[in-house]
């Protein structure tokens, strides 16, 4: 007689079983870092076009986040009325990724980590010369700062393990780049 007994049957099985069991969640925290990466370079990318459209423009300008009930947007607010608008240059984060204005849980970029003293905000201003800058609001007045070097945040939420984090940083010359948080430190990717 030929075939397979039960008992090999069965160590079959218990060794996929125990494979599966091991690789799948790699994998989802895999495609998890990844859709992650991936929305914070689209973000980045809507970040320097809005820059652009700033020096071309001869005005300031802006790029903000807004977190919807789809996921989150970055998009360069033209007509800065805080929502984005379908004329208005934008990237959509993905249903999973949140923009947030400081991480929770781990420590923010350091002026170790980038070379300069940052600011962690929701918007990044750029001047009609590309430099990104800040709005101070004052008890009589508000005054706009610049330049000045920017992190922008963000987080997704996993449905296994902790959430990711990532960021944006625009230094003050206005070269923008990406970080991922590996666990243990903030590595630019």
């Amino acid at each position: 007689m030929q075939g397979f007994s039960l008992i090999e049957v069965l160590i079959v099985t218990s060794i996929t079983l125990t494979v599966a069991g091991v690789a799948v969640p790699k994998m989802i925290n895999s495609i998890a870092n990844l859709e992650l990466r991936s929305a914070v370079h689209s973000a980045s990318g809507v970040i320097q076009q809005t820059r652009m459209q700033a020096i071309k423009g001869d005005k300031a300008l802006k790029a903000k986040y807004w977190n919807g009930t789809g996921g989150g947007f970055v998009f360069a607010d033209s007509n800065d009325n805080g929502t984005p608008e379908s004329t208005e240059p934008q990237a959509q984060l993905g249903s999973a990724v949140l923009a947030y204005s400081a991480p929770t849980a781990i420590p923010a970029l350091t002026s170790t980590d980038l070379g300069y003293s940052t600011v962690t905000t929701t918007s990044v201003q750029f001047s009609a010369t590309g430099q990104p800058c800040t709005v101070v609001t004052g008890v009589m007045s508000s005054s706009t700062i610049c330049p000045v070097g920017m992190v922008m945040y963000f987080t997704d939420t996993r449905s296994m393990g902790s959430p990711g984090w990532a960021a944006v940083s625009v230094a003050p010359a206005g070269r923008v780049a990406c970080w991922m948080w590996d666990g243990t430190k903030w590595a630019q990717n």
